[in-house]
């Protein structure tokens, strides 16, 4: 079941004539579109996402006899203060959900987020199908993803996209660095949840940003999470103040700005998140000592102000084993709570670098077999492909 909110989309069309021409999995596959507005939204935005309504019926009428099964749900009617895209996300979701549990396939159906201005390789449906298949114990999955450089003329416009993923590619490859468990991209356009999974953690959130890395991380916390690699998700380049981070907001910022090259997270931001997920057996192994000794004072300062060392004792006191220690303290050392702690040590101490700076500093550690990096001086587009290139054949992590 693919999930796709539409508010106002004029690539709509685009979207729904990829998925048709995707390779069909070997079961059934279907698209629900979640066509959304919210009372306090302009007549002429009610009307857009009508004319949306309605040529996703127009679609679902012509569709060939391979193409996927087509849904529009039309909810133009939200309340303001819940209408956005968690909510337009959260109820294509639970229709899926409630749909795979009446054919008796809350375990093994998959519910597939995707956005109403991406497009799709042809292998889409089939690849994600596959690897579900071929791994039953994972919960989850996150979904191969580039930006479609070539659509974009304007070459201050291009060079925001191109840093922004790369921000994004070098982010997740410092957290894998750090040995963090949170090291896989919270895209909203390219997830994937088992639906049995989906109903077990409560469904989608309604936020109206960032509900993407809230709902997957909260499953990363708590199951098991891959990288789906053999097919790939093309998201739109545009910019969008829709929302107050994420892609479209990103790039609208770099755009309104006079920075030369995007800037992303210094490198030695994850070294020193490294350096306390590397404490844990020290910790495990001297438990009287002073847990904080030997820390920057900058990291100090943010695990005192979480409750950390209280925290420790009660892991201590409920962990048995070195491995139960481990997981009490990843718990504690939450997602949103290592981010937390990126964010800190950016503010306090390491400002943000170009973003070629940090992948140059990440490049050595990204994975062996990559080939020769560019050279910095070369420029962000260089070091984008070498990172796509490390994503796309990185052998054994799709377990993760």
């Amino acid at each position: 079941m693919v999930v796709v909110p539409c508010k106002d989309e004029p690539a709509l069309g685009e979207t729904l004539a990829s998925l048709c021409r995707t390779t069909p999995p070997p079961r059934f596959a279907e698209v629900i579109v979640v066509v959304n507005a919210s009372t306090a939204d302009p007549d002429a935005v009610r009307a857009r996402s009508a004319a949306n309504a309605a040529e996703a019926r127009a679609v679902a009428r012509a569709r060939g006899a391979a193409a996927p099964v087509l849904h529009v749900i039309e909810e133009l009617e939200l309340e303001p203060r819940h209408a956005g895209v968690g909510l337009a996300r959260k109820l294509g979701m639970d229709e899926a959900a409630a749909r795979l549990d009446a054919v008796g396939a809350a375990r093994g159906g998959v519910i597939v987020c995707l956005d109403a201005d991406c497009t799709v390789a042809p292998t889409y449906l089939a690849e994600i199908a596959a690897w579900f298949e071929r791994h039953p114990r994972a919960d989850a999955a996150s979904i191969a993803f580039e930006h479609d450089l070539e659509s974009v003329v304007e070459p201050r416009h291009r060079a925001g996209i191109a840093g922004y993923e790369l921000f994004l590619r070098c982010h997740v490859h410092g957290l894998r660095l750090a040995g963090h468990p949170s090291a896989i991209h919270t895209i909203g356009s390219s997830m994937a949840v088992r639906a049995e999974t989906y109903a077990i953690h409560g469904g989608m959130n309604r936020r109206k940003a960032g509900e993407d890395f809230y709902f997957l991380q909260k499953l990363v916390e708590h199951g098991a999470v891959g990288t789906i690699r053999s097919t790939t998700v093309f998201p739109s380049p545009r910019v969008s103040d829709r929302v107050p981070f994420g892609t479209g907001r990103a790039i609208g910022d770099w755009l309104a700005g006079d920075e030369a090259e995007f800037l992303a997270y210094d490198a030695r931001v994850y070294s020193m998140l490294g350096e306390l997920v590397a404490r844990i057996e020290r910790w495990w192994g001297a438990r009287q000592a002073d847990p904080l000794d030997g820390l920057p004072a900058v990291v100090v300062d943010f695990l005192v102000a979480e409750g950390f060392p209280e925290a420790l004792g009660g892991m201590f006191a409920n962990a048995t084993t070195l491995a139960s220690f481990r997981a009490r303290f990843l718990a504690w050392l939450s997602p949103f709570r290592a981010l937390k702690l990126v964010h800190h040590l950016t503010r306090e101490h390491l400002p943000r670098r170009p973003v070629t700076e940090t992948a140059a500093a990440l490049a050595a550690s990204a994975r062996p077999g990559g080939g020769d990096p560019p050279l910095v001086a070369v420029g962000v587009e260089p070091w984008l492909e070498w990172f796509r290139r490390i994503d796309r054949e990185a052998p054994g992590e799709e377990d993760r």
